[in-house]
């Protein structure tokens, strides 16, 4: 039986599954310490560690080390982009979609 729970940020009604909440928390983990210990220096242990987690928890939400971290720069790069375009949506003129 599935979990879900109400998130009062995500608007009306929407019920997210703890399952896609711990995943999130995993690979925003995963970039955290890609930023900090650059490709070489990250692991799954200090993943796990950044989220309060074990190995274990990781390995049960991603097969393997580079599934992780695909997930996470996938993440961080459709929040870029978000932003990137709400920023030129609010842009009046030319020249403050260059600012």
């Amino acid at each position: 039986m599935s979990t879900w729970i109400r998130h009062a940020w995500t608007g009306p009604v929407k019920l997210t599954r703890l399952s896609d909440i711990r995943r999130k928390e995993l690979r925003q983990a995963a970039f955290a310490v890609l930023e900090r210990e650059g490709i070489a220096g990250a692991t799954l242990e200090k993943v796990a560690a950044q989220a309060g987690a074990s190995k274990g928890i990781v390995l049960h939400y991603f097969r393997n080390k580079q599934e992780l971290f695909e997930h996470a720069m996938r993440e961080a790069n459709a929040v870029l982009c978000h932003a990137v375009v709400a920023r030129l949506q609010r842009a009046r003129s030319p020249m403050e979609r260059l600012d």
